[in-house]
């Protein structure tokens, strides 16, 4: 079953409304008549849905100008993502060479091949899906680096504290919510992060051996990164907090990682 694709139109001429009823069926698309960005807009708010397309004839409805409408709508922040279909009742190359100048990603020309139609509003809809899911990696890489900074910074300090008995389960439970990831899949990943934590117990343990090793003298661990691998849950780092747990039994007094 093929998917039904979400479309905006803006009228076309009574000429040309044929032309659009055969190239875009309605046994395929969903179409939503407009007739400025604002209504693109609008119905992309309260539908909650974004449209795979807009599609826009040359010869429009109602003194609309094409060109502009497309212009306007890759200049728009809220609709610039959109694909933009021009649509051509007749070969005239230097109206698709205009349409491409506003900004179309796509111009299709009568006669118009349904499937064609169909399948290229397709691709344009996943190309930009796939565009925008790049750009939210990459921001949620940006501030999962910055989170799991701060994190380890909290934990750096945290470590110094610590009792002996705590310390590897301190370890194992900092690397299992830090990563929030099964270690016997990414291995090479959690070892990293655990041997972050086994130095500072090292230094911890040298501090206490010696008084004169200070806080400012613990091993040098860059944690400027760039490459922090994205983890799948990436809000909760920035939620890391260092709370004192207070018990009767002193075996179990101490720090710990919460969320």
């Amino acid at each position: 079953m093929q998917k039904i694709l979400r479309i905006a139109v803006f009228p076309p001429t009574p000429e040309e409304s044929t032309l659009i009823a055969e190239a875009f069926p309605r046994n395929l698309y969903s179409i939503r008549k407009v007739t400025t960005v604002a209504n693109i807009i609008e119905l992309s708010i309260d539908e909650d849905a974004l449209f795979d397309a807009v599609v826009i004839p040359y010869n429009l409805d109602s003194n609309l100008n094409a060109l502009q409408l497309c212009t306007e709508i890759k200049n728009n922040r809220q609709t610039a993502t959109i694909p933009v279909i021009g649509i051509c009742a007749q070969d005239n190359p230097s109206i698709v060479i205009s349409f491409y100048n506003s900004g179309a990603e796509n111009v299709l020309v009568a006669p118009i091949n349904a499937e064609l139609a169909y399948y290229t509003v397709l691709a344009l809809s996943t190309q930009r899906a796939r565009t925008l899911e790049v750009f939210q990696l990459e921001n949620e890489h940006k501030l999962l680096s910055q989170a799991t900074i701060e994190a380890l910074d909290a934990a750096r300090e945290a470590i110094l504290i610590f009792s002996t008995d705590l310390e590897i389960i301190f370890v194992n439970r900092a690397c299992e919510l830090l990563l929030n990831i099964n270690p016997g899949k990414t291995q090479p990943r959690y070892n990293e992060f655990k041997r972050f934590f086994q130095i500072l117990i090292k230094a911890h343990r040298v501090e206490q051996e010696h008084a004169n090793v200070t806080k400012a003298e613990l091993p040098a661990v860059s944690l400027a990164r760039t490459d922090v691998p994205r983890i799948d849950n990436p809000p909760f780092a920035a939620n890391l907090r260092i709370k004192t747990l207070h018990t009767q039994d002193r075996q179990e007094a101490g720090y710990a990682i919460i969320i």
